[in-house]
């Protein structure tokens, strides 16, 4: 369905009103096999392929996605600090993991915000300027939900941890409930003991 979503948004003028339409048909399908790869994580499918990658270069191939699944008033920013050295990740696992925290980031910021996804020296954070988290309750069980239960089922932190899990990798949350939330993702080195 996304392919020929974008054949056609491809193919109309940029000022066509066909196009809203179909930018909004493009993300149901992002997101849509972004449930789909979740349920996989959440019923524990043991499908990694961890291998030495770049962030950096793989933050490239993923930031289309990224920006296609986000509404247009939420901002993205992508910033690179200090030397990026190979890390041990699966490429589709730290997709689904950074499409899991961009999509609950919006969430957080339902009149619009920024998310920025930073790399430096093998750490990814993904961070929002919502409203912060609680700080009471377990924001990793599953269907564990802090914001309106029309929003979400509550899967998201849970799956991005299991698919970090999965690499070998951590997830670590820091929030104010006086707004913003920052998630690290933390991956193995290449030939480290964590990786073998």
């Amino acid at each position: 369905m996304l392919g020929y979503t974008e054949i056609a948004m491809a193919s109309l003028p940029e000022e066509h009103p066909v196009r809203t339409d179909l930018a909004e048909i493009g993300r149901a399908s992002v997101r849509v096999a972004l449930l789909a790869q979740t349920l996989e994580v959440y019923g524990g499918a043991d499908r990694q392929n961890s291998e030495p990658l770049n962030l950096s270069v793989l933050l490239e191939r993923i930031e289309p996605d990224l920006r296609l699944a986000l509404q247009p008033g939420t901002q993205l920013r992508i910033q690179r600090t200090g030397d990026n050295p190979l890390v041990l990740a699966d490429a589709e696992l730290t997709r689904l993991t950074l499409l899991l925290l961009a999509c609950n980031a919006e969430e957080a910021m339902p009149a619009g915000g920024a998310i920025e996804i930073g790399i430096n020296e093998g750490l990814l954070t993904v961070s929002d300027s919502g409203g912060g988290l609680p700080a009471a309750g377990n924001l990793f069980e599953p269907m564990s939900i802090s914001k309106d239960p029309e929003r979400g089922v509550g899967l998201g932190l849970h799956s991005a941890r299991q698919a970090m899990r999965l690499q070998r990798g951590g997830l670590d949350i820091r929030s104010s409930p006086d707004g913003g939330t920052v998630v690290a993702l933390q991956f193995a080195e290449p030939g480290s003991t964590l990786a073998a």
